[in-house]
């Protein structure tokens, strides 16, 4: 339910020229904040759902950035940057592979 409420908060929230102006770190270091944000949902969608494959939460998670990266096109106080992107992909692979590493860890 949190994964939910992050994922509407950053799709809803992000269209908000006063909220985005206010929150959020100034480039270069809004990708530690991407990185963050996007490990965390996966994160609590794997915690959630112990049985759904870890590429579907990867492709999952990913495409709620896609999604938010597309919608700022349409936004003059936003832009879409490829690099969000990369940043968002760095933090889920990182969240994953971490919950991967711990159940390889415990069937040894």
């Amino acid at each position: 339910a949190l994964a939910v409420v992050m994922i509407i908060s950053i799709l809803i929230l992000g269209r908000d020229p006063h909220v985005a102006h206010e929150v959020g770190l100034k480039p270069p270091f809004d990708k530690l904040e991407h990185m963050l944000a996007y490990g965390v949902i996966a994160s609590l969608i794997r915690m959630g759902t112990v049985k759904m494959p870890y590429v579907v939460i990867g492709i999952l998670v990913f495409s709620v950035g896609v999604l938010d990266e597309y919608l700022q096109m349409s936004l003059p106080f936003r832009s879409a940057d490829f690099f969000d992107l990369l940043a968002d992909g760095v933090g889920i692979t990182l969240a994953l592979s971490f919950f991967w590493g711990r159940m390889r860890g415990k069937s040894v």
